[in-house]
């Protein structure tokens, strides 16, 4: 993530999420009655970040953190 860095959001772009509500999901995440279960429940964390960062800024969060691996194609 080079570019933007002098951004105020530290070059993350204009989509932020709560730090305690990450702390409670993973908190839950890691108490998952077995490893399948938290498998899962990271995996869906994980695209309801990609789907609010969509939301929030109107661009796909693979390509903006790493731009470099979306011009391999």
């Amino acid at each position: 993530m080079k570019e933007n860095l002098e951004d105020i959001t530290n070059g993350w772009g204009e989509s932020t999420v709560a730090t305690s509500y990450i702390w409670s999901r993973l908190h839950d995440i890691l108490d998952a009655e077995t490893p399948h279960k938290m498998c899962v429940e990271v995996s869906e964390l994980y695209r309801e970040l990609g789907h609010n960062f969509y939301i929030d800024t109107g661009l796909k969060i693979g390509p903006f953190v790493h731009p470099q691996e979306s011009n391999d194609d």
